[in-house]
Parts: structure tokens; sequence; C-alpha cells
């Protein structure tokens, strides 16, 4: 209790006095080989992390090229950690130290048939996965043979020289433009002359990259919209215009498949904007490589404490496929896909 004068007023204030902690950890997010923490601590003092295997007594304080601060608050992303493993971690800030908090990175998750070593036939249809196995992967096949051969093939021109590889070549299919393509999904069925798909395979890892090889003959944009239509107006300047192929790669919260519908009425495509989507990443390319290129895809985290429930992986010859836009003859090889999950 403080007596206060002023003047000739007397009062009793009350003081209310409450211990808060000069530096604590927010969070704590574990995935495969990397961590994000989170702290808060004095704004201008020395701010960070220490961190040690549960099995271990010392201590290793975080570099500070993995730190970002702001203000009082600071964050660091730290890779190289091991699979499957309990660690503590603790945050100071000066001479403030804060209480221990443990978390448990997680195992790597690889992708099935990411080799695209394995397939199947079922009549003209060619899927990319060996008979009688759980699919993983599939192509809009269904869709082009019901007037055509399979557009999406395995082929023996590989990366490592052996085993097999995917062929998708973007063609024309009785006046419909098909776009050669690969995704983690399935082909639901065929909606006249166009398609509904589901984008989207269970999955829980966090990756931080997706790689692979793969090659790329574009040719002339050749197929259009039909005239007068809204999309033939988008894209009639892109005739004659290098085609360009396209890989991206989400990680997302859905709570099931991506429907995917082709058919302009009432068509739904992917939307990399999509809220669901924790991390994303993309490669284009209008220009032909006549030997294999590895490629990597570093994945942006939009959020880093959310769990993935699905991956999203596409392949396309012609980026504008969904659109039957593209090249005849444009042709992407892909081989040898694999998760990352380090830097």
């Amino acid at each position: 209790i403080v007596i206060v004068t002023y003047r000739d007023i007397l009062e009793d204030w009350t003081l209310n006095v409450f211990e808060t902690d000069a530096v604590k950890i927010t969070s704590a997010d574990g995935w495969v080989n990397v961590a994000w923490l989170y702290g808060e601590g004095l704004e201008g003092e020395d701010n960070g992390f220490e961190i040690r295997e549960a099995t271990s007594e010392e201590w290793q304080k975080v570099d500070a090229s993995y730190m970002i601060t702001t203000g009082g608050s600071f964050s660091a992303r730290i890779p190289h950690l091991k699979a499957s493993t309990a660690y503590v971690c603790r945050a100071y800030s000066g001479t403030s130290i804060s209480t221990e908090k443990t978390f448990t990175t997680t195992a790597a998750i690889e992708l099935p048939n990411a080799s695209f070593d394995y397939w199947s036939m079922d009549g003209k249809v060619a899927n990319p996965w060996e008979e009688n196995s759980t699919p993983f992967w599939d192509t809009g096949n269904i869709g082009v043979t019901t007037a055509s051969q399979s557009n999406s093939t395995p082929t023996d021109d590989t990366a490592a020289g052996s085993g097999k590889a995917a062929r998708l070549e973007s063609e024309n299919v009785i006046l419909k433009f098909a776009a050669g393509n690969l995704f983690t999904g399935k082909f639901i069925k065929v909606d006249g002359t166009n398609g509904i798909l589901n984008f989207g395979q269970p999955f829980t890892g966090r990756p931080t990259k997706l790689k692979g090889y793969y090659k790329y003959t574009t040719a002339p944009i050749t197929d259009l919209p039909a005239e007068g239509s809204q999309d033939y107006t988008r894209f009639q300047n892109y005739k004659g215009k290098p085609d360009t192929c396209a890989i991206y790669i989400a990680l997302g919260d859905w709570t099931e498949p991506i429907e995917i519908r082709t058919r302009p009425t009432n068509r739904k495509l992917f939307d990399k904007n999509d809220e669901h989507i924790i991390a994303y990443a993309e490669m284009y390319s209008g220009t032909t490589v006549t030997e294999y290129k590895k490629f990597e895809l570093n994945l942006d985290y939009r959020v880093t404490n959310r769990v993935p429930t699905y991956i999203v992986i596409v392949c396309s010859a012609s980026k504008y496929g969904d659109y039957f836009v593209g090249g005849r003859g444009s042709t992407l090889y892909v081989d040898e896909f694999s998760l990352d999950y380090d830097y």
C-alpha cells in the first residue's frame, strides 16, 4: 500500500507486483533434421538459444547465422539434427536463461516409386505403379486413351543409366490438347473430353527439398482454347511462343485430396495460394534441355508448427495444359525424385 498526496487529496494506492520471465521459449518445432525455435527476451540484449541432445549434458550455442531477431522476439532454424532424436533447448537474453523445453525430431518419409522404375499396363493405359501394388502416382492416360495411346509412359532413357524414367509428351487428341503429366493422386474419371482428378497422397513428413533430374524438349505453342472464349482471350498471344514445362510440390493440411476439374464451365484447378498449404516450391522452364539436369526445389514453409496431411507433386510437359494450351511434341522426362530433410 502506498499513500499518495497531491495538494489536499490523500489516497491509498495498491501496487500489484507480478514476476515474469526475462526470457522464455514460446515454441519448439522438431522436424526430421531441422528444428524451429521461437523465443522472447529483452530487446537490445544478446538473445539466442542453446541446444543439446537429451542424453548429453553439453550445451551447444546456436550459430548466429541461423538466428532471426525482431526487437525482443527471436527465432532460429537449426539444421543438421539427427532424425528420431530427443533434444533439449533453452533461450537466453543477456545473463538470463529460460526454462528448458524438450522436443523430438521425426523420421524421414520417402516417396514411393520416386525412381519411376515400376509401371504396369491396363489395356492401352500406362500406369506408374507396379501391378498389384498401391498406387501413389497417376497420370491423365485414362482420358487420353479414350481416343489414342498413353502419352505419359515409361522410358529406358534414364538419368541413372538403368531402370525406367517417366516420359511425358503433349499431343492433340481428337481436337483436344492433352499435356503429358504425372502427379501424386488419382485420375477419377473422364468428364466428356475433360477430366476429374484428385491431387495429393497422405503424407505427414516435413522435407526441406524435392530433388530429381529432368530434361525437356520445348515446342512452339500450337493449341489454344476455342476462339471467342474467355480462355482464348487470355492465351491468344501465346501461340507460336515456346511451351513451358512445370514441376511443383506442395505440402498442406487438407482433410481430403484436392479435386481438380478441367471442364471450363466448372473448372477447379490447383491454387498455390490455398490457405491449407504449409510449404510450396515450383520450377518452370521453356528452354530445351537435351541431357538430364539435376534440379532442387527448396520448400518455402509459410508456417512451421502445422503438420502436413497430404503431399502434392505435379509434373507437366505444358504449364497451361489445364487450359488445353501448349505445343504438340513438348516432352518432359523426369527421373530419380527424392526428398531432402536437411539444408
